[in-house]
């Protein structure tokens, strides 16, 4: 069992499932179409803070890049009871004035979405970040506004088993260190996120459960 004192590992995410279909750990759900996870953030943070979280979680902010895609975004909001609300995407024109583009540098022209009739707008000349609706169509918004969010992770980067691996698909083992408390792993009470007590000895943990936790940051 875990200790009130253990430290939550964000980049040892013990995690359980198959990489294909179904729900995973942390809200993503899985697009065969795309082969990619997708997982709509209901907790409202301004752009930029979104593209960060997305990125700290190992993707980037989903864009509408294909028909499938833009139904996959519209069926979560559906899913959610968010029809009538508005969520972040990863299309921007943070770089250039005007000249909207996903994350991964396709012109808004090239998306499967499509605009709302009137817009882009640039209402009061800040609104460089798009939201879509939940008829599949984007608005362009200022970033700083708090809204909820779309975030993809390919793949290749959530490698799943019921053995535990690092939530960037590294095994503890080639992670560097796999010094689990005597009898952990037991997956107690659903344990599926990984810990470390004040000993340093490995611990598995409810994923749920409150406690302090420790961020990685790779030096640039």
């Amino acid at each position: 069992m875990c200790k009130t004192y253990c430290f939550i590992l964000t980049s040892v995410i013990l995690l359980q499932g198959k990489a294909t279909g179904g729900p995973v750990r942390m809200g993503y759900e899985y697009m065969p179409e795309e082969d990619a996870w997708l997982r709509l953030h209901i907790e409202p943070a301004i752009w930029p803070d979104a593209r960060l979280r997305c990125h700290l979680e190992g993707g980037a902010l989903a864009s509408p890049t294909t028909s499938a895609m833009t139904k996959a975004l519209v069926a979560m909001l559906a899913a959610n009871k968010m029809t009538m609300r508005h969520a972040y995407i990863g299309v921007h024109a943070l770089l250039s004035k005007g000249e909207f583009m996903s994350m991964e540098g396709i012109p808004m022209g090239n998306l499967s979405a499509r605009w709302r009739e009137g817009e882009p707008n640039n209402m009061k000349n800040e609104e460089d970040c798009v939201v879509l609706d939940g008829a599949g169509e984007a608005i362009d918004v200022s970033c700083s506004t708090p809204r909820p969010y779309f975030c993809r992770k390919e793949s290749t980067r959530m490698i799943v088993n019921k053995c535990g691996t690092t939530a960037d698909g590294q095994t503890l083992s080639e992670a560097g260190y796999e010094g689990w408390r005597h009898n952990e792993p037991n997956n107690v009470e659903k344990e599926f996120c990984g810990a470390i007590d004040r000993d340093g000895y490995l611990n598995n943990c409810p994923c749920d459960r409150f406690a302090l936790f420790i961020c990685e940051v790779t030096p640039k």
